[in-house]
């Protein structure tokens, strides 16, 4: 089993290597928590476009990377002053890294598609292809940005590791806390205080952080966190004298990563875009001596990435993405519902609001608008607002009747702009003053506290409740594998009468592309669905395996001890 501390060092090999990829694009004058962030967009720019375009595996091109990364790292090494602020983070988020250590991914997203395409790469070296076996992900098509960072860390170890997505998103949020520091007391982040204040604003004081989400395989926290990180680098241009060629490219190379995280990135990308280009046309922005000539850079990597990605999916994996019904299917009559359900999640969790309902406050009062709404802010308020529409489109034209009757995930789906809008809030705060008495010794000294004994106090908020039904299916599925030839011939269903489907989805991720398992109903077989050779039904007993490959079929009970199972190597 690999240890957390060992999964660690894997992560921040990984994020250090990212950071001198980041340094050679941004050269010295780059804020160091910056860096990594845009060497990872550097990465998976260049990684998406030589896909189905080199016959090296995945191994090799992650080693070029490494190698390009080290380069960076001696062609413009860290300050002291940089290392000693990194430094003394980590040693602040040491109980953070300790309790997340030990989480497990047991999500239902986790099963479906993340871990299966990072099981997936790591099995065969390489993206799905046409020339492979399927993947047994549920959407091989969505974006590998964050599963390369994943695939990375299993490579360092020599070993599969399905937490090493889950850490790498922990990692990335403690690097945004020192991003955070330097935004608001650019002259104080060696201070102790202020960087464990910084902490505590990107996770116990942040409505945008969910820990169930953020420290499993899923995308959408850092998803946000990119769209963050690039709205502060567009901020950070418009306060400087001057900005060239060079910025305009970091900026478009953090929007590429965006829309290499996920699908809805490339909305996300086009409304801050658009929201870009319309201030600086309407003069709303200030003009630098560089001229407007050099923002094509803004456009030219994500659009780039797009285009690769969507030619190697069409050609590879058809289908393989989450896309809208037809017409005559949307949820014209759910509105109602949907409508309700907009309320009734807004009650019972008012934080998740929070950061776009307060920022748009900001407009309500001339004084604070002439005040507090500069050209980032007003981006900021739009494109939250442009996306917030979105999701409602996607509810009514994509979900499925019982998805958008309850706005399944609309939570999770908020962080995609509600870290920037927290950093608009923190951002006018700092500027409003609010923050002065963290000058004071007695803040400082109860942040740094706060910091380090909150995460042994809501140690399994932080973690989650592992799911009882995961780890017994992971437990089970070494099991089935040594009853069941490996030979691609063998369908499995799971017949749950009580169950949600989700046994299924995780067997198919523990048993990998040479078993085909779907989920069952109530009674054997699926109508329009090939007949399967074998059953497992699932009842509060155990499982039972019904192998009607022989005659007569053979009925065998498995009732294997599941109390720490862990994702298998595939």
């Amino acid at each position: 089993m690999t240890t957390a501390l060992t999964l660690w060092l894997a992560v921040a090999v990984v994020l250090t290597l990212l950071a001198g990829i980041g340094r050679l694009l941004g050269g010295r004058t780059m804020p160091a928590f910056t860096s990594v962030w845009v060497g990872w967009g550097a990465a998976a720019t260049l990684m998406t476009l030589m896909a189905g375009a080199t016959p090296l595996p995945m191994h090799q091109q992650l080693a070029a990377f490494g190698a390009v990364g080290l380069a960076g790292l001696t062609a413009n090494p860290p300050t002291c002053d940089d290392l000693r602020r990194l430094g003394k983070l980590w040693l602040l988020a040491l109980p953070l890294a300790l309790v997340w250590g030990h989480t497990q991914v047991f999500m239902w997203d986790d099963f479906a598609h993340r871990l299966p395409s990072l099981a997936y790469t790591y099995m065969f070296d390489s993206l799905p292809a046409a020339g492979l076996p399927p993947s047994h992900s549920d959407f091989p098509a969505y974006p590998y940005a964050l599963t390369l960072l994943g695939l990375a860390v299993c490579e360092l170890l020599g070993g599969f590791a399905p937490t090493g997505i889950a850490l790498v998103n922990g990692g990335l949020l403690v690097l945004f806390a020192g991003l955070v520091a330097h935004t608001l007391w650019p002259r104080h982040t060696l201070l102790w205080g202020r960087l464990a204040a910084a902490l505590l604003l990107v996770t116990a004081l942040a409505p945008p952080f969910i820990p169930k989400v953020l420290v499993s395989a899923y995308q959408d926290a850092t998803l946000g966190l990119a769209l963050a990180v690039a709205w502060l680098a567009w901020r950070r241009m418009l306060r400087e004298d001057a900005y060239t060629w060079r910025d305009w490219l970091q900026l478009g190379v953090l929007l590429a990563l965006v829309v290499s995280l996920k699908q809805v990135g490339l909305v996300l990308m086009t409304l801050f875009g658009l929201a870009i280009a319309a201030l600086h046309a309407l003069n709303l922005a200030p003009r630098k001596q560089a001229g407007l000539a050099p923002a094509l850079l803004l456009f030219a990597p994500p659009v780039l990435v797009w285009s690769a990605w969507r030619s190697y999916v069409a050609l590879n994996m058809p289908g393989g993405e989450f896309s809208l019904m037809p017409f005559a299917d949307w949820n014209w009559p759910l509105i109602p519902t949907m409508l309700w359900s907009l309320a009734v999640t807004m009650w019972e969790k008012p934080l998740t609001f929070i950061p776009l309902l307060a920022s748009t406050l900001l407009l309500a009062k001339p004084r604070w608008r002439a005040r507090y709404v500069d050209a980032p802010t007003l981006a900021a308020i739009a494109v939250g607002w442009g996306y917030a529409g979105f999701l409602g489109f996607t509810y009514l034209a994509a979900f499925g009747t019982y998805e958008a009757g309850i706005l399944a995930s609309l939570t999770r789906y908020l962080q995609h702009v509600n870290w920037m809008l927290w950093l608009v809030l923190l951002v006018t705060a700092q500027r409003a003053g609010l923050f002065y008495r963290l000058h004071q010794r007695g803040w400082e000294i109860a942040a740094i506290a706060l910091i380090l004994t909150l995460p042994w106090t809501f140690k399994h908020q932080l973690i989650g409740k592992p799911n009882a039904e995961a780890r017994q299916m992971l437990a089970v599925a070494p099991l089935l594998m040594e009853r069941l030839p490996a030979d691609g011939t063998i369908l499995i269903q799971v017949d749950e009468p009580q169950g949600s489907g989700f046994r299924a989805k995780v067997l198919k991720y523990a048993l990998g592309p040479h078993y085909r398992v779907q989920t069952g109903v109530t009674g054997f077989g699926v109508a329009g669905n090939p007949t399967p050779t074998v059953w497992l039904i699932a009842d509060d007993d155990g499982l039972t395996l019904r192998d009607c490959r022989s005659e007569p079929c053979t009925v065998s009970v498995l009732t294997p001890e599941a109390t720490e199972a862990e994702p298998p190597a595939p």
